[in-house]
């Protein structure tokens, strides 16, 4: 689902998972988890403005509307990670 006004295609894709999938590392590892949930909601809350946002105004399919609620969600659900259960403090404060 990259957008067609983001350069570099498919790349992105490859890019954003293996951020994720470097996030859950940390998380399980608890080494800079702190850093890794905060900078992973931030990366969400950019998908949710750039895609699921720019849906909704363009008037698409409704179902964008839950999309951009869910990844909202899930950006903050990183933060709330990152500010409580995090194991690692060193980090972004």
């Amino acid at each position: 689902m990259v957008p067609p006004f983001f350069p570099g295609g498919i790349v992105w894709i490859y890019f954003t998972g293996s951020a994720m999938i470097l996030a859950v590392i940390s998380g399980l590892a608890g080494k800079w988890d702190k850093l890794a949930f905060t900078l992973a909601g931030f990366m969400v809350l950019v998908f949710a403005l750039t895609i699921h946002l720019r849906g909704l105004m363009d008037g698409g399919n409704p179902r964008v509307l839950f999309d951009l609620l869910k990844d909202i969600g899930l950006a903050g659900a990183c933060w709330m990670y990152a500010s409580h259960f995090a194991r690692d403090k060193s980090f972004v404060g």
